[in-house]
């Protein structure tokens, strides 16, 4: 209920204990399925396997997930949201070429600093199977969200500076994810290719940005 002095949302006492243990046991499930998810694949969660992990009775667990689906999907906004994060402390209050350049490392980075939730992320975002049901991908879709309206934010912005050609900012913004994503699944090609995917994402951006009018 609302404070009607302060304004603040408020909760008799024992109601705001239940809601914080509640929370608690969440983040916990979801923090010990993301171990199981880290060492053996999606494939290795399961609802008996998390509840063992967990020392809960699997009836336990349907009472904050409907099934194991709804796990991944828990664990997948959470990476992604980690994801955006990550990006938008890495831009900071950069604008337009300067945030664009910025934002081209944040995936490589993200998979450095965080490499566990850099997994899931990935396969939410880039995986050809559906994963999930449609209203879980809109939640995947709905996390992603902010870090894609930076990135169009920082095109617009440049655009408007004149140091890029007037162009649609929405598939610019999709082109450059998919510079990004693409390098960086070049990894596992480094050693046979002898390039570097990092060297790779920087001249994918680089070419991309110099063909809509960056002068490099």
């Amino acid at each position: 209920e609302m404070d009607a002095v302060t304004g603040v949302q408020t909760c008799a006492l024992p109601i705001c204990r239940r809601q914080r243990n509640r929370a608690r046991k969440h983040t916990a499930y979801l923090d010990h399925a993301l171990a199981i998810v880290t060492e053996g694949g999606l494939d290795a969660l399961t609802m008996p396997g998390l509840a063992d992990r967990s020392d809960t009775a699997v009836g336990s667990l349907y009472r904050y997930f409907t099934g194991k689906e709804a796990i991944v999907a828990a664990l997948q906004v959470r990476a992604v949201s980690a994801f955006v994060g990550h990006l938008l402390s890495e831009v900071g209050e950069r604008t337009g070429i300067e945030a664009l350049q910025q934002i081209s490392g944040t995936w490589a980075s993200f998979r450095t600093l965080q490499p566990a939730q850099f997994g899931l992320a990935d396969r939410s975002l880039s995986d050809p199977r559906q994963l999930l049901d449609d209203a879980q991908e809109a939640a995947v879709a709905e996390a992603l969200s902010p870090a894609l309206t930076r990135v169009h934010q920082a095109f617009s912005d440049a655009q408007a500076a004149g140091t890029l050609t007037p162009g649609d900012a929405t598939l610019r913004t999709h082109a450059l994810w998919a510079a990004m994503h693409g390098a960086e699944h070049f990894r596992k090609r480094e050693q046979r290719s002898g390039v570097k995917a990092d060297t790779l994402r920087e001249t994918l951006v680089m070419a991309i940005l110099t063909g809509w009018g960056l002068v490099p």
